[in-house]
């Protein structure tokens, strides 16, 4: 009797050891099922989030339609001169004594002065100039022919080499204009006195060197003694033109002199319009266009 029921125990045993390995081994049969569904499930998310995220960035209007379009479809024509765009051939400009303008470039306020014809080439890009003037410096230690042997070149250059990644792969290194045709292939510049003059209506004023302090109260680019781009008349080597904060325009100043200066560059064609309004509490954010 004692044989019968050591055998019926030992039996008993077996049994739930061989119903226990069955369960493992379904339990890992529908574990290396479940992982191998949830792979293929993951793998095709990110997939689907990638080409998302491809489709967001092809949505967003490149800078140079976003200008052009405020100005084909109104809101861009304020009868007190406060936003307005002027359209010149292919060329569109900001005037007006405080358009929205205001582009986040490199975690700092700059200002769009317009989709202009780079000097010297057959392209139209976005120009912008920063919304805040840098402490005050001369245009070189003494006279000077080119702009590239120049104090404010190296200052210039300094400035871009500041710039951090996404920023900098933005910016076009290409021709800025300092003399008739004369130009200096840089990624950043200053303003031109052209960039002056055309930020003010021609309706309100006349967009001229020798009557444009008439055009200060129409002009969001004034407001500050600074430098331009453009030397003085021709064969003069020591004398640059540059802005008074009265809104007049003079060529006297010697390039020793101490003025503040704002740098000034070019966007890439493609760069895009990601969010804001562009104005000075929501600026436009810009990203990479392909």
């Amino acid at each position: 009797m004692k044989k019968k029921n050591g055998f019926i125990s030992i039996s008993v045993i077996y049994s739930f050891f061989i119903v226990f390995l069955l369960l493992l081994t379904l339990m890992m049969s529908t574990y290396v099922n479940n992982r191998y569904v949830y792979n293929i499930y993951k793998t095709d998310i990110k997939q689907q989030i990638s080409g998302k995220g491809d489709d967001i960035v092809d949505s967003y209007p490149t800078l140079i339609k976003k200008i052009q379009t405020e100005f084909e479809y109104g809101g861009i024509n304020d009868t007190s001169y406060i936003y307005w765009i002027a359209q010149n051939g292919s060329e569109y400009r900001y005037q007006g004594t405080n358009p929205n303008n205001y582009i986040n470039f490199n975690g700092k306020l700059w200002r769009i002065i317009g989709i202009l014809n780079v000097p010297g080439t057959a392209q139209y890009l976005v120009k912008i100039i920063s919304a805040e003037s840098n402490p005050e410096s001369r245009i070189n230690v003494s006279s000077f022919n080119s702009w590239t042997d120049t104090h404010m070149s190296t200052m210039l250059t300094a400035v871009y080499n500041g710039f951090t990644s996404p920023y900098k792969e933005l910016v076009v290194d290409t021709n800025h204009r300092y003399q008739g045709s004369f130009v200096v292939s840089k990624p950043v510049g200053l303003m031109h006195t052209d960039d002056y003059l055309y930020a003010a209506p021609s309706s309100s004023c006349t967009q001229t060197l020798s009557a444009v302090q008439s055009c200060r109260p129409y002009n969001w680019l004034g407001g500050y003694n600074e430098w331009t781009m453009v030397k003085a008349a021709s064969g003069t080597t020591n004398k640059v033109y540059s802005i008074n904060a009265d809104g007049s325009v003079t060529d006297t100043v010697p390039c020793t002199s101490a003025l503040a200066y704002r740098p000034v560059l070019y966007l890439k064609d493609n760069v895009k319009v990601s969010g804001g309004t562009g104005t000075s509490t929501n600026p436009y954010n810009i990203i990479a266009g392909s």
